[in-house]
């Protein structure tokens, strides 16, 4: 397949780049306010199901093998739009400014990959290369990430684990079943961090 973008006029191609920059930018802070609000409903969920439990006559512990389930489909939410925020820092910092270099050169003198990213990626590289305490944060946020996911949902697990295995065969199944779904996500937190 030829390059066609020798007969597109140079000022189309610079609009299509920030028309592509302005699109990514908005989807990139759409999935970083559905991550943070998948965390908060995370929590809002835990204290609806514990709710439940505890206000009904007589206390119905059982209620509580919900939360690693709800935690699981909630914490997938929020890990799925937490690799995309990852993957829209990477393209804009690596992928795009290759593109703004390549329209640019194309009709004028030479930019060099600097002279573009401190033009269309300058929060990005100002914020990791200015911020000392990144890594720290990155490391707490993924401990509350932890504790807000996986450690409420081993809490109800432990919680229930008497009354489940001394019970109904459907609950130990279920008791189960979130388990194996906590290892998942514990494993998937695990892998998808970056620091």
């Amino acid at each position: 397949m030829e390059n066609k973008t020798s007969d597109v006029p140079f000022d189309k191609l610079i609009a299509i780049l920030q028309s592509e920059y302005q699109a990514l930018k908005a989807e990139q802070t759409y999935r970083i306010t559905i991550r943070e609000n998948a965390f908060i409903s995370n929590f809002l969920a835990i204290g609806v199901v514990a709710s439940i439990s505890f206000t009904s006559n007589p206390i119905n512990i059982s209620v509580l093998l919900l939360i690693p389930l709800m935690s699981s489909c909630i914490c997938w939410v929020y890990l799925n739009n937490d690799i995309m925020v990852s993957k829209f820092r990477l393209y804009f910092t690596n992928e795009f400014p290759e593109k703004v270099i390549q329209t640019l050169n194309r009709d004028k003198e030479n930019f060099s990959r600097e002279e573009v990213l401190s033009v269309i990626a300058s929060w990005e590289h100002f914020h990791r290369k200015h911020d000392k305490y990144r890594k720290l944060r990155k490391v707490l946020n993924t401990f509350f990430v932890f504790l807000g996911f996986i450690v409420v949902s081993i809490s109800s697990l432990v919680v229930t684990a008497q009354l489940t295995f001394s019970t109904l065969k459907f609950d130990v199944v279920i008791w189960i079943f979130d388990a194996i779904l906590i290892a998942i996500m514990l494993i998937a937190l695990i892998i998808t961090k970056d620091w």
